[in-house]
């Protein structure tokens, strides 16, 4: 299903032609993890992102260290994020995630849909 869900944003939006897939978890210590990280000299370019967490949390997406969205959960949830237009990092940083587990551990699964230029 998610597969699907990928292949068709894959195929119809935005000519972005590739996917990063992560998982990783906190236990409310904090924990950043790299999302995509292009080659040396490119750019990400987000098209859309998929994100799944299994318990209240807070979640930002980062370009580097500077946070360009912050999101928060009650619960477990699974939320596509089709952006209205396509954000592009800076050339040579990495789209990051930063997860702050409420309570407890949190395990978050990150989809990343766009490309390298």
């Amino acid at each position: 299903m998610v597969g699907d869900f990928i292949r068709r944003t894959l195929e119809e939006y935005r000519d972005a032609k590739d996917y990063k897939y992560v998982t990783f978890s906190d236990d409310t210590t904090g924990t950043t993890q790299a999302v995509w990280t292009p080659a040396s000299g490119k750019a990400v370019r987000l098209a859309s992102i998929i994100i799944s967490v299994d318990n209240a949390c807070k979640l930002e997406l980062r370009w580097g260290t500077t946070t360009f969205t912050h999101l928060e959960f009650e619960s477990r949830k699974a939320i596509p994020i089709e952006l209205a237009y396509d954000i592009k990092g800076p050339a040579g940083t990495a789209l990051n995630a930063y997860l702050l587990s409420d309570t407890g551990t949190t395990n978050a699964y990150i989809t990343a849909i766009g490309c390298e230029e």
